[in-house]
């Protein structure tokens, strides 16, 4: 089994966790995004979804992308439901087509 250091987990993750106080939620990295739902390493593998609640409070800037680390709920063997996203400490955008800048 891999643990979450090899995908980046350090002692600064470990502190924001603590400030979410979630103890119902497992840590995971975004490893994959498919549309309607993403891959996700807890180091296991699960697929999840946003959850209605933090779909209903982002903006496109603010939804979980590949490479974030979000707080999980296990709901049955191997699904899971987005229910937080930790600050993000970089970010790679691009411009998109037309004049205004977006992420």
């Amino acid at each position: 089994m891999i643990s979450l250091q090899e995908f980046g987990w350090n002692d600064d993750f470990a502190t924001k966790w603590a400030e979410l106080a979630m103890p119902e939620c497992v840590p995971g990295r975004i490893i994959a995004d498919y549309g309607s739902f993403f891959k996700i390493a807890t180091p296991d593998e699960v697929a999840a979804e946003i959850s209605g609640k933090l779909k209903h409070a982002s903006d496109s800037e603010t939804l979980p992308k590949i490479g974030d680390w979000v707080a999980l709920q296990l709901v049955e063997g191997e699904r899971a439901h987005i229910q937080a996203v930790l600050p993000r400490v970089s970010e790679i955008s691009r411009k998109q087509p037309g004049k205004k800048v977006q992420k």
